[in-house]
């Protein structure tokens, strides 16, 4: 059983990081967890958007908190998976700021971790 907290943090090369989230996602299924991966474009993906089918693609920071404002996008989702390996901290500092109160388990996939 994997125990997951609010902010779970994942970092590593992309070929690592993506594989081990794709079992990791697929073993939360069984535990009914409902996903939602959210990922830049294809040319910015860390290679989840080819195992995880169901997400939504942003361009940029603005368009990622559109999206997880719009809870229509999140209908019957309990756990966020966000893609930001090619984002800065100061970046990932400003999403976190938009997250904090969402009631939502996090997968937040970075190049180095992020203290909150």
């Amino acid at each position: 059983m994997i125990f997951l907290k609010k902010y779970n943090f994942f970092t590593g090369t992309p070929n690592h990081v993506s594989s081990v989230l794709l079992e990791v996602v697929n073993f939360l299924e069984v535990d009914n967890y409902n996903y939602i991966l959210l990922t830049p474009s294809k040319e910015k993906s860390c290679g989840l958007i080819y195992g995880l089918h169901s997400n939504l693609l942003f361009n940029n920071l603005e368009e990622l908190e559109n999206l997880i404002n719009d809870k229509s996008n999140l209908f019957r989702v309990n756990l966020i998976v966000i893609d930001l390996y090619h984002y800065k901290s100061h970046q990932i500092t400003n999403i976190l700021k938009v997250i904090e109160n969402l009631d939502y388990k996090f997968i937040i996939i970075a190049k180095e971790y992020h203290y909150k």
